[in-house]
């Protein structure tokens, strides 16, 4: 237990030290005084409206997760979107983005019928949606620019990732005794109770893929997170207008996709340091120079981040949760 919890520690001095390297990064040669005369002069009103946009995201998000749940629990949409939001905002408190365990935990105490490895597959499941949303948005974003040999490393090694991902799972719910026939030969070699167990955890896993054997909700799937990506892709674009950014919606798109494949990165909670990096970098690319794109990077993250954490607790208080309750219960 003790080797456990040292474990873990390290993990979490590990992402934050990964945190404060590329925050560092992106603040060199920055000037701050000129980051804090951009920030004096933003659009707030701009601003605001982008942000209402992309919060709006979040509603086409919780219709998905309700639909993908459906053929467990019919769930209303109110409520899968504050247990979605909760999920979210734990990701932007705590490390190691234990917030999607905290989703499904939130979810089972919530509605019984639904067990936490059914909800957290059905987490699992929407990070493929988004993946293939994500990438599909910085390839059309990317043909506005001459990119550089880091960016398009990661754009080809995204797409390559999330689609091998999405082949296997449409396999796995497809063909489900295939599939586990094959985990069988695997968990028939483990020790003691330890193979059924496992054995018993993809089968609750692949109930919460369920969704996938439908063509027409995998379309609608893939339909909202286009449009919940979208939502984002509006809030970057506007948050640039604020700080009188010269910047396109193609360009919006792949700063967009470029910031959510790169913080996949593991790092501090709510993608702190790689976000800042990233965006300094991406916008340098159309001639942004650092201290604008700085200031623009830690306005837009710090509201997306704060956002969602004001709604989150929010949502926690009506249910009478709080952080230390759910993550010791998660844990």
């Amino acid at each position: 237990m003790k080797q456990v919890i040292r474990n873990k520690q390290l993990r979490v001095l590990l992402v934050f030290a990964v945190s404060a390297f590329f925050l560092w990064l992106s603040m060199r040669g920055v000037d701050f005084a000129k980051v804090l005369d951009n920030i004096k002069d933003v659009n707030l009103l701009i601003l605001f409206i982008g942000l209402m946009i992309w919060l709006s995201g979040y509603i086409f998000r919780a219709i998905r997760w309700r639909m993908i749940l459906s053929h467990i629990a019919d769930i209303p949409v109110i409520e899968s979107l504050r247990v979605l939001v909760i999920g979210f905002a734990m990701n932007n408190i705590l490390p190691l983005r234990a917030g999607e365990i905290i989703r499904a935990y939130v979810l089972h105490k919530r509605e019984r019928s639904i067990s936490k490895s059914s909800g957290f597959a059905s987490v699992a499941g929407e990070r493929i949606f988004d993946g293939i949303a994500v990438v599909f948005y910085t390839i059309v974003g990317a043909m506005s620019l001459d990119l550089p040999a880091w960016a398009q490393k990661a754009i080809s090694i995204s797409a390559v990732l999330f689609t091998i991902m999405l082949i296997v799972t449409v396999i796995a719910v497809i063909k489900t005794e295939v599939f586990m026939r094959v985990v069988r030969l695997f968990t028939g070699k483990l020790p003691g109770d330890f193979g059924t167990t496992l054995e018993g955890v993809v089968e609750k896993l692949l109930l919460g893929l369920h969704a996938f054997k439908s063509f027409k909700k995998t379309l609608i799937a893939f339909g909202l997170s286009f449009c919940a990506w979208f939502a984002e892709v509006f809030f970057y674009y506007m948050s640039a207008r604020a700080f009188g950014i010269d910047i396109s919606f193609l360009n919006s798109m792949f700063l967009m996709g470029i910031l959510n494949l790169g913080i996949m990165i593991p790092a501090a909670p709510g993608g702190i340091g790689t976000f800042e990096f990233i965006s300094v970098q991406s916008l340098g690319l159309i001639g942004i120079a650092p201290a604008v794109a700085f200031g623009y990077a830690i306005v837009s993250h710090f509201l997306q981040n704060a956002s969602v954490i004001l709604f989150g607790i929010i949502f926690m208080l009506q249910y009478g949760l709080s952080v230390k309750g759910v993550t010791d219960a998660a844990e």
